[in-house]
Formats: C-alpha cells, structure tokens, sequence
C-alpha cells in the first residue's frame, strides 16, 4: 500500500522494492525512469499501479515504465503477475 497522495510526480511516496524508487533517475519528473521510461505513481485519479508503459506512448515504454490506472480494461497495456511474500 501507498502512502495516499494527490500528485502523480510525488515520488517521495514510491516504496522501495517495487520499483518505483530505485528504477528512477529524476525524482519529480516524468519521464523520469531508467532510459526515459514513464513515471508516475498511483494518485486520486488512478489507484491501479500499471507496469511497462503505454503501447500509444513508445517514448515513455519500457521494462522501468510505471503508471497508475482506473482499474477498467486497457488495451494498451499488457500485463504480469507478480507473487509478493513478506516475513
């Protein structure tokens, strides 16, 4: 869970191992991940976390690519499951 904000580019919430700290190059700007990929964080207009970028946004696309969604369908983005464990 992420701590609740408002603002996409606030990636002071971002949690280390998910990737949404430690794959980033600029904090604060999007693109701002590891070769230029798309990154923003969940927020009020999207509580989804999406992985890979946009097939529409080839610039911001990438294996780093993170960004947030409604929960609807999508077509442009695939997907892959994920098994997270804690002690």
């Amino acid at each position: 869970t992420y701590p609740y904000g408002t603002k996409e580019l606030e990636h002071s919430r971002g949690i280390l191992g998910t990737a949404t700290k430690e794959t980033l190059k600029i904090f604060g700007s999007n693109p701002g991940g590891w070769n230029g990929d798309y990154s923003v964080l969940v927020n009020s207009s999207g509580a989804w976390a999406l992985r890979g970028g946009s097939a529409n946004n080839t610039t911001g696309a990438g294996v780093f690519a993170f960004a947030y969604g409604t929960g609807g369908a999508n077509s442009d983005f695939g997907f892959r499951l994920v098994l997270a464990l804690t002690a």
